[in-house]
This record gives structure tokens, C-alpha cells and sequence, in this order.
């Protein structure tokens, strides 16, 4: 049984008087924390000392041990530069003898005095060898003796000029001399070396001994001084557990727990703290419990009690303002009011947070449109989960009311929390809310009004949370575990409000979850119908009519499936261009595409071109969706409208209905020709991967690649050019080569390794380096082209044509009309690219085009043909598809049609004649308008 308070304080002063006495007697004479550390310190400082100075005398040896082999290195170096000594002698006075030029004497002449200084030098390293001083003594007498027949065949030389060269050089027995030098310098060489193994090897086994020594002497100490931290730890330690384990018995509820009074002074002392502190925490708990329990009736009673008064104040102010009053009250009596009401919202907000605490929230009651609610939710995270690329998708089932009666408020404060976590903890995928709603058993009221459960549903690909830990998210201040707080960040606050505020609605908040999967929460909150308002009419411009919905993901498509159809529209979905194109083909009639910008191989932009450019959807209304982090303005050449997801139910409503309810049904008709200055039109359009590491490279090329009308996709390394290509179809790829992790030469062969044949990019180099030797490597990697930074427009555009896509109007045969037809169709082509006054850039621009298809045509048909002969059929296919791009390009229509006849043919299999004749027939009629056209453009304009 517990002891009362008085029990509590009277053991505690006679217990602590008692242990007082003993604790101060041991602290004069027992071991302190003091002591036991001052002794470990000791010890440690000692060990180190011991180490210390035994390595200082040992590498105080080591040093010594060096010296003699230094020596032997000073005696092999001086020998060395007398021996140079001598051969420069040597080689200078048969230089004179040779020529009589007394200038080549000077290396004789300054040898012969520095040999004196080397041999002194000698002498004097090896004064304590005696064997060596014989040897350097034979040596100097030989070198003497040596340098004296020199002297004399140089006076000799000097007296009878060249007729006395034979006979000095018959005379002078240089070889013997010079073998006699070289076995004196060897003998002296070999016994400096035999030294030197002897010396070093001296100086290894000392070396060895050092190092053992060192090591044993490290380990003991070390050894010695973990037994000691040990023993010094145990005996702070195990008296600092006990006192923690009593504090943790009385947290746990026993309040009769006591630590023991045991070990160093210092810890006998804290755990008589300790033991009187716990008696103090258990009073002050117990005065703590009574307090909150008396603010919390004290804040539920004192809030009404002021609301009553004030309630009143402002009433009387409402009605007082209805009065005649001149400015001046008026002006008070508005103060007044203005007060009253901050002051009511400031104790509606003390209430609300003190009837949290005791789950008394009050709630509002007043009509909201759920689909308005769940689309205010998603917008508030949609830019985050378009930084992240995340698809976001929200959907309202046909079944759930659109109006309902409940708190909008809190509900939408829910919804906009979990949508926050799921886009904070998921990386990659989608984040799916579902919403709906289920009847209560229960009859209706007297308004018509009956009870529904309404139910969200959140699911995303996130992290997960594991089994263990899912009631734990919805703690206050608690997350999954502290590593999640390191990582993303917040208080683990918001899952416990959010299940509050469902459970006061009389709902709540479930989690399923996989780790590494994602998880779902599931809120329910009691809502009531409202018969008073009438759904929503489908409209007569929607109703009956089929929309083609294309996007690669099923739940998006999903989503729009069930929207649509509940306004009375048929739906048709595809998950990619190709079955679009495939429905369309079998004759599906379709009154409005939707399309969404971004899918793998053919995205929405290309899929829209290409159906502008059939004449069964060329007035076709389209809608383009694309991320919120997406530019899709600059499509409206294209598309009727764009909308960024995720989309507005409304918007997406308003949008479907105007672009529907044109007079005629009709679109105008094709994108005509852009005027001079805008964007390149989309059918020109490539689709870029650009490969660079350098950040100020990157916005270069990007800026470059944009004014040229191309879509640019930016990665930074080789490895995420690889994932790239194999995850999008690129029309070409801007490769840097020179890329850490991996460089764009083996990123370039893994493409053409891993990416399929239908879908390999052209690659283009992009390198500082301008040798020949990387031309070739890049060439060998599978690179098709090559560009020396800095990259200019002009280059830069120059390689990009030929890749250009065909425009997508049908071409026609070869040529039979005049060569002024076919000038004409160039020229106007010219127009669609630089305007009819074209800027020098722009000229310049032209003619580097026309030059570079009039340099590459006749090589691509060289090509065309020899793939013909090898019986290469997809050769044959890719090499008439570039000539068809860059040819349409250029205006050349007729050889574009012809390619794109080869083309077709060789994809089937079917191989054109190796000759080509009508193919070089047309290029030679297309060759003298562009020489004449280049000409022109490459001419000075005239103001």
C-alpha cells in the first residue's frame, strides 16, 4: 500500500539525516567520482609517456641507422660527377684535336680543374676505409697521368696544326687508359654498394625491431588501459543504473520505490537527491492532474460564461447601429462591434482547443459540394507533386451526392493532410483519392435529410509503414521512427489532429500499408443528405456524344472514364498513340480527344500533330493535360484547349462544353504557316535528350534547343541518358562526352545495345576535344554525328535538320511539274522557317541548311543504295527515313515522297532498285534552285 504524504516526509528526513552521516564520512576518506577519474587520467597520461619515449628512442636509432647509408649515397654521387668529369674532358680535347676549336676546350680545361675538388671530396668521404684510399689514390695517380697525355696531344695540336692529328691520335692509347679509369671506377662503385646492402640491411632489422616494439608496447597499454576504463566505468555505471531503475519503478506507478545508496561519494549523494526528488515529483504530479482537470472545467465554464455577456454587447451594438447616429457614434459604436467580434473569435478558438483536449470539438453544419472539396484539397499539393513528378488523381464516384451537409472545413483540412503525407513520403508513382459515400440504416428526418457515411480514400506508392508501427503515426509528436523525422521532416502532429477531428465527425481514420508498396488511409466522417438540391443536369452539348481519352495511366483514365460518362458521354480509352491510332483506323467515330502530354514513345503533343494532319480528325476539338510544372501554351496551334492535372472536375466540364459548342462543329482547318518570329510549328518539332553535366552548359543548349522550336528533356550523367532512352523514344540524342559516373561513349553503346531497333535515337557527340582520334572514337561508340563545343546555333541547327520529321500532309510522286513549281515550294518553305524578311542570322541559318542537305543528300542515296545491294533492308528503311525528313524539310517534296516510298517498301521487306535512278533524277532537278537560293541568301541584302 501506498504511504500517505506525512509518511512520506517524515521517513524521508530520517532516512536522509541517517545516510547524510555515513555519505559524509566516506567522502573524506572513500573513493569520489574525483578520485577515480584524477586515477584513470593518471594511468592513461603514464601509458602514453611510454609509449612516447620509447618511440623517441627508437626512432632516435633509426636515425642513426641512416647516416651510414646517406654516407654510402654521398660517396656514389661524388664518384659519379668525377667520372662525368673525366668523360667531358675526354670528349672536349678530341673535339679540339678534331677542329682546332679552342672553344671546345672549355669542358677540358674546367674538368681538369674540378676533378682536384671531386677527388679531395672522396678522399674525404672514405677516410675511414682504407681500402677505398688505396683504390682513389691509384685512381687520382692514373687520372693525372691520363690528363698529362692530354695536355701534351693538345700542345702538340696547337704547334703543327691538323697534319699533326695522326700521329698524336696514333700515339695516344686512349682505350687502355679509358678501361684502366673504368675498372678503377667499378672496383670503387662495387665496394660502396656492398656497403650500402650491409647498411641497409642494419637499418631494416632495426627498423623491424622499432616497429615490434612500438606495436607490443601500443597494444599492452592499450590493453592495460581498457581493463582500467572498465573497471572505472563499472564502478560509476552500476550505481547511476540503479538510481535510473528506481526512477523508471516510480514512473511506472510505485511510488514506494527507492534508489540504492551505493558506489563513489557523488552517486551515494544523487540518489539521496534522487530518492527525495521522487517524493517531491509524486506530489507535484498529483498537484499537476488536479490543476488540468480544474482549467479544463475552468476554460469549458469561464468561455460560456464570458459568451453570454458578450453575445449580449454585441447584440446591443447591432441594434444600436440601426439607430440614427451622427459619424462619431457611428464610428464608436462600429469600433465597438469590430472588438466584440475578435474578441467572440478568440474564445470560440480557446473553446474549440480546451473541448479538443476533452473531445467535445464543435462542429459546423452547412451544405459544401464534395467534388469543390476533394478538387480545394488537390490543389493545395498539386506543385508539389509536379516537382516530384507524381501523378495526382482525384475522383468523385458517380454514387456519392454531389451536395452534402457537414463541416466543409474540417474535412477538407483532412483530405489536405493526408494528400501532404502521401506526396511527402512517396517518391515516385501516383497518389489516388476516392471519394464516396454510403447510407446509414435510419430513417429520414423532417427536413428529408438521412445520415451518410462519407468515405476518402488516399492510396499512394510511397515508403510504407510497417505492421508494428501504424497505430504509432497517429500519436502526437510520434512518426514511424526518427530516421523518417531526419528525412522528411515534421512534428507528427497532424495524423492525431486529423483522427480527432474524423472522430468527433463521427468517423475515422484507417491505414493500410506494405512497406515499400505504399499505403492507403481511409477517412469517414457522418455527413446528411440535402434533397433541396438538385443535381446537376447533364448538358445537351456533352450528352450523347464519344470522347477519345489517351494517357498511359490506367487510373487516370479510369478517373476520366467515369467522369465523362456521368455527364452522358461514350468513352474511348487508349494507353497509347499507337491504339489511337488503331481505334481510328477501324473507323471509331470520335467528337473530342483528350490527350495527355506525357507518354512513352509518341506523347500527346506528337499524337495531336499527327491527328491534325488526317483528314478525318483534322477539325477534330482536342484537349491537351499536362503536369502543372509542364508548359503546354505554346500547343494552341494544335490543341482547342489545355489543362494541367490534376483538373478541376468544373473546369474540365466548362472547357469539354466550349470547345463543343462551336457554330459549325468544325475547327478551321490545319495549322496554317506560322508568321515570321513565332515558334516553329510542332510538326518540325524534335524530340531532344540532352546529356550534360556542366549546370551552365545545360541552359545553354536548352536556350538553344527551344528558340530552334524543339522539346528538350535535360539529364546529368550517362547513366540517366541510358534510363532515358530506354524509358522514352528520343528523336535525338545531344550527347556530352566527357560525364562522371558514365561517359558518353559507353552510355552510347548501351543504347544501341538495349534500346530496340524502332526506337534508336540519332546521336550526336558534344566534346571540347576537336581530334581526329575522338571523331573516331565517338563513331566507333554507334555516335552519328559530332560537335565541337562551344556548340553554335548555326552548327547546331545544321545537324538537327536531317533529323527533322516529314510533315504530315501527303507528298506527292516525282516531280513533272516546272522547275518554277519546284522553286516555289522551296521558297515557301524557306518563308515557313525564316519569315519572307529574314534577319542575317536567319539567312545565314537557310543557307547552312541548304548547304548541308545539298553535301549529305548524295551520300544518304550512296548509302540507300549499297544497303540495297547488301540486301540490308533496315538500312535501307533508316537511311531513306532521314533522307525523307530532311528533304521535306527543305521543301523538297517530291524527294521527300520518293524516300518515304523506298521507306515503306524496304519495311516491308521489299528492296527498291540499287540504282536509285529516280531518286538521283529528282535530287539533280532540286540541286540547281538550291545553289541558286544559297546564292541569294549568302548575297548582302539591299535596305
Amino acid at each position: 500500500m501506498g504511504r500517505t504524504a506525512g509518511e512520506r516526509r517524515l521517513g524521508r528526513a530520517s532516512g536522509g539525516r541517517e545516510c547524510e552521516d555515513v555519505v559524509a564520512g566516506q567522502r573524506r576518506w572513500g573513493w569520489t567520482v574525483g578520485r577515480l577519474l584524477a586515477t584513470g587520467y593518471l594511468l592513461a597520461i603514464a601509458g602514453l609517456l611510454t609509449v612516447g619515449i620509447s618511440s623517441y628512442l627508437r626512432i632516435g636509432a633509426l636515425l642513426a641507422d641512416r647516416r651510414p647509408v646517406d654516407h654510402t649515397y654521398d660517396v656514389l654521387t661524388e664518384l659519379s660527377l668525377l667520372r662525368n668529369q673525366v668523360l667531358e674532358a675526354v670528349r672536349g680535347e678530341f673535339g679540339f684535336l678534331l677542329t682546332g676549336d679552342e672553344a671546345l676546350l672549355a669542358p677540358y680545361q674546367n674538368a681538369a680543374v674540378t676533378m682536384e675538388s671531386s677527388i679531395a671530396s672522396l678522399r674525404r668521404l672514405t677516410a675511414d676505409d682504407q681500402s677505398q684510399q688505396i683504390r682513389i689514390s691509384g685512381l687520382h695517380a692514373l687520372l693525372d697521368e691520363y690528363l698529362a697525355d692530354l695536355s701534351d696531344a693538345v700542345d702538340q695540336r696547337r704547334r703543327e696544326g691538323m697534319a699533326a692529328v695522326p700521329e698524336v691520335l696514333a700515339a695516344t692509347d686512349a682505350d687502355e687508359d679509358t678501361a684502366r679509369l673504368e675498372r678503377l671506377f667499378d672496383e670503387i662503385r662495387q665496394h660502396e654498394r656492398e656497403l650500402l646492402a650491409q647498411r641497409q640491411a642494419t637499418s631494416e632489422r632495426n627498423a623491424n625491431v622499432t616497429r615490434a616494439l612500438v606495436l607490443w608496447t601500443t597494444f599492452g597499454v592499450a590493453a592495460l588501459a581498457g581493463l582500467g576504463a572498465w573497471w572505472f566505468t563499472r564502478k560509476v555505471t552500476r550505481p547511476v543504473v540503479r538510481v535510473t531503475q528506481a526512477a523508471r519503478r516510480v514512473a511506472a506507478g510505485d511510488r514506494d520505490a527507492r534508489a540504492e545508496i551505493a558506489g563513489p561519494v557523488e552517486l551515494r549523494e544523487m540518489a539521496l537527491a534522487v530518492n527525495a526528488a521522487t517524493e517531491a515529483m509524486v506530489e507535484a504530479r498529483d498537484q499537476a492532474v488536479t490543476a488540468a482537470r480544474t482549467k479544463t472545467a475552468f476554460l469549458a465554464t469561464m468561455s460560456h460564461e464570458i459568451r453570454t455577456p458578450l453575445n449580449a454587447v454585441i447584440g446591443v451594438t447591432g441594434l444600436l447601429m440601426d439607430t440614427r447616429l451622427d459619424e462619431e457614434q457611428r464610428s464608436l459604436v462600429t469600433t465597438a462591434r469590430d472588438s466584440g467580434d475578435a474578441l467572440l473569435e478568440i474564445i470560440n478558438e480557446i473553446l474549440d482547443y480546451s473541448k479538443i483536449e476533452a473531445g467535445e470539438l464543435r462542429l459546423e453544419d452547412s451544405s459544401f459540394d464534395v467534388i469543390e472539396c476533394l478538387d480545394s484539397a488537390l490543389a493545395l499539393v498539386a506543385l508539389q507533386a509536379a516537382a516530384k513528378g507524381l501523378e495526382l488523381v482525384g475522383l468523385v464516384e458517380p454514387s456519392c451526392p454531389h451536395v452534402v451537409r457537414g463541416d466543409a472545413t474540417r474535412f477538407r483540412q483532412i483530405l489536405a493532410n493526408l494528400l501532404s503525407n502521401a506526396v511527402k513520403f512517396t517518391e515516385t508513382g501516383e497518389i489516388v483519392v476516392t471519394v464516396d459515400a454510403q447510407p446509414l440504416p435510419g430513417p429520414e428526418d423532417e427536413e428529408g435529410q438521412r445520415e451518410l457515411l462519407l468515405q476518402a480514400t488516399v492510396r499512394d506508392t510511397g515508403i510504407g509503414i510497417p505492421e508494428e508501427n501504424m497505430e504509432d503515426v497517429f500519436r502526437s509528436f510520434s512518426q514511424v521512427d526518427a530516421s523518417t523525422t531526419r528525412v522528411y521532416g515534421g512534428t507528427g502532429l497532424g495524423l492525431a489532429i486529423s483522427r480527432q477531428l474524423a472522430r468527433a465527425m463521427g468517423g475515422d481514420i484507417t491505414v493500410a500499408s506494405t512497406p515499400g508498396i505504399g499505403s492507403t488511409f481511409t477517412v469517414t466522417a457522418r455527413v446528411r443528405t440535402c434533397p433541396t438540391v438538385q443535381h446537376r443536369a447533364t448538358s445537351d452539348v456533352l450528352a450523347g456524344r464519344t470522347a477519345l481519352v489517351v494517357d498511359d495511366n490506367d487510373t487516370n483514365r479510369k478517373v476520366l472514364r467515369t467522369q465523362l460518362t456521368s455527364w452522358g458521354m461514350h468513352c474511348v480509352d487508349a494507353g497509347s498513340a499507337q491504339q489511337a491510332l488503331a481505334l481510328l483506323d477501324a473507323g471509331t467515330h470520335i467528337d473530342v480527344g483528350i490527350l495527355d502530354m506525357h507518354m512513352p514513345e509518341v506523347d500527346g503533343v506528337r499524337l495531336g500533330a499527327e491527328l491534325r494532319a488526317r483528314p478525318d480528325t483534322a477539325a477534330l476539338p482536342m484537349i491537351l493535360l499536362s503536369s502543372i510544372s509542364q508548359r503546354s501554351d505554346q500547343y494552341g496551334r494544335i490543341f482547342d484547349a489545355s489543362l494541367t492535372k490534376p483538373t478541376r472536375v468544373s473546369t474540365l466540364r466548362a472547357t469539354l462544353s466550349r470547345v463543343m459548342s462551336r457554330g459549325d462543329g468544325t475547327r478551321a482547318g490545319p495549322p496554317q504557316p506560322a508568321a515570321p518570329g513565332s515558334p516553329p510549328e510542332p510538326d518540325g518539332q524534335l524530340h531532344v535528350l540532352l546529356a550534360e553535366d556542366n549546370p551552365v552548359n545545360q541552359k545553354v543548349a536548352q536556350l538553344m534547343l527551344t528558340k530552334l522550336g524543339h522539346r528538350v528533356d535535360v539529364v546529368g550523367n550517362g547513366i540517366e541518358a541510358v534510363r532515358a532512352a530506354r524509358k522514352t523514344a528520343y528523336d535525338v540524342v545531344l550527347m556530352d562526352v566527357h560525364m562522371p559516373e558514365l561517359d558518353g561513349l559507353a552510355a552510347t553503346r548501351l543504347i544501341r545495345s538495349q534500346v530496340p531497333e524502332d526506337r534508336q535515337p540519332h546521336i550526336i557527340a558534344m566534346t571540347a576535344s576537336v581530334l581526329v582520334e575522338d571523331r573516331t572514337a565517338c563513331s566507333a561508340a554507334g555516335m552519328d554525328d559530332y560537335l565541337a563545343k562551344p556548340v553554335r546555333p548555326s552548327d547546331l541547327a545544321a545537324a538537327l535538320a536531317p533529323m527533322l520529321p516529314v510533315r504530315l500532309e501527303s507528298g506527292g510522286g516525282p516531280s513533272n511539274g516546272s522547275a518554277h513549281d519546284l522553286e516555289s515550294s522551296i521558297r515557301a518553305r524557306l518563308d515557313d522557317l525564316t519569315g519572307p524578311h529574314p534577319s542575317p542570322e536567319e539567312r545565314a541559318l537557310a543557307s547552312e541548311l541548304i548547304g548541308t542537305f545539298m553535301s549529305r543528300t548524295p551520300g544518304t542515296i550512296d548509302l540507300i543504295a549499297q544497303a540495297a545491294c547488301r540486301g540490308d533492308a533496315a538500312a535501307v528503311a533508316m537511311h531513306a527515313h532521314a533522307l525523307k525528313g530532311s528533304a521535306a524539310n527543305i521543301g523538297a517534296d517530291a524527294l521527300s515522297a520518293l524516300a518515304g516510298e523506298v521507306e515503306v517498301e524496304a519495311r516491308g521487306e521489299r528492296l527498291p532498285e540499287p540504282s536509285l535512278a529516280r531518286m538521283r533524277e529528282e535530287f539533280e532537278l532540286v540541286r540547281p534552285v538550291l545553289s541558286m537560293l544559297r546564292t541569294e541568301l549568302d548575297s548582302t541584302p539591299t535596305g
